[in-house]
């Protein structure tokens, strides 16, 4: 018993003397650096994230008020006796959509901002085409334009 003694005595001594007294201050600041650069990363990752969902939630409130007040205008002409074909309100979104992808870009120069509304504007007429083919045939799908 007495040689454990010794022996454990020893090995403390020996092991524990030798770290140096800034040791354990260092290692707390580096493992409090690592949990804040996470942190950081995982807060960087979470408003980027909302602002997407706000930035969509935005939109899509406002193709919905586009659309009433299109509505709203196109029925107007209607009971004045005009022909009048009002799109549904998915094309109203799709519209505001790529548009705002389009206006987000931080890529938008006075050299490449009339080749982005052109791309808006495809996008539009193609969803276009499917609705009016789709209110044409009846059903949905039926007639779907081809490139």
């Amino acid at each position: 018993m007495q040689i454990n003694w010794h022996v454990n005595t020893f090995l403390k001594r020996r092991f524990i003397m030798e770290i140096p007294y800034w040791a354990p201050v260092l290692t707390a600041l580096a493992g409090g650096s690592l949990v804040g650069i996470f942190n950081f990363i995982k807060d960087w990752q979470n408003r980027k994230s909302e602002e997407r969902r706000h930035f969509r939630e935005v939109m899509l409130n406002t193709a919905l008020e586009h659309w009433k007040q299109s509505s709203q205008v196109w029925l107007e002409m209607g009971n004045r006796g005009k022909k009048v074909s009002l799109l549904p309100i998915e094309s109203n979104i799709i519209y505001l959509m790529k548009l705002s992808e389009v206006l987000m870009d931080n890529k938008i120069t006075k050299d490449n901002i009339l080749d982005k509304l052109k791309e808006v504007r495809e996008v539009t007429l193609k969803v276009e085409e499917y609705f009016t083919a789709e209110k044409s045939s009846g059903e949905i799908g039926d007639k779907l334009p081809t490139k």
